[in-house]
């Protein structure tokens, strides 16, 4: 019995002394500054210049069609999302920019193929793949013509565009 209370005053005060040297080097070694980075996203300002209006729109920030409607910017390679707009009038534009029209669709397959091109040559890639970004958003009014929307959607999928993503809710007619 003498020597089971002998081992277990030793455990203890082994326990209490490796407990110390332990706290010991904690208290005097450094310490990791943990920091955190929080992007606030960027105020719109309509006086923007055509870069930083570029730089807003490429982070992702939502843009309303009347300003797009007022610059006529070109597209450019780097941005994410390709936004196809097909008026009820058969007009085509990519990113507010006037490109076809829906009696010839070739300038819009030339123009979708010359992006993803110099997304391909530029490394623009989706994130965490080796896949480069051809999202394509088309957007139609409720009133346009089935035919004529299946005719861009075709055009659109010979360029290569991958996803395709048809919208039709919340546009003026």
């Amino acid at each position: 019995m003498m020597k089971l209370r002998n081992f277990r005053t030793f455990l203890v005060l082994s326990a209490t002394l490796l407990f110390i040297v332990y706290f010991t080097l904690w208290m005097f070694s450094e310490k990791p500054v943990y920091s955190i980075k929080v992007n606030l996203p960027k105020a719109f300002n309509p006086n923007f210049t055509d870069a930083e209006f570029l730089e807003y729109f490429q982070d992702g920030n939502a843009i309303s069609i009347s300003e797009l409607k007022r610059r006529n910017l070109p597209i450019v390679a780097n941005c994410g999302i390709l936004y196809i707009l097909l008026s009820s009038k058969g007009n085509i534009k990519i990113n507010s920019q006037d490109i076809a029209n829906i009696e010839n669709l070739t300038p819009l397959t030339e123009k979708l193929n010359e992006v993803f091109m110099e997304r391909e040559e530029a490394g623009v890639y989706e994130e965490n793949s080796d896949k480069i970004v051809k999202t394509v958003i088309i957007k139609t009014p409720r009133s346009a013509k089935y035919g004529d929307v299946a005719k861009v959607i075709d055009a659109v999928k010979s360029s290569g565009a991958d996803p395709i993503i048809l919208q039709i809710d919340g546009l003026s007619e």
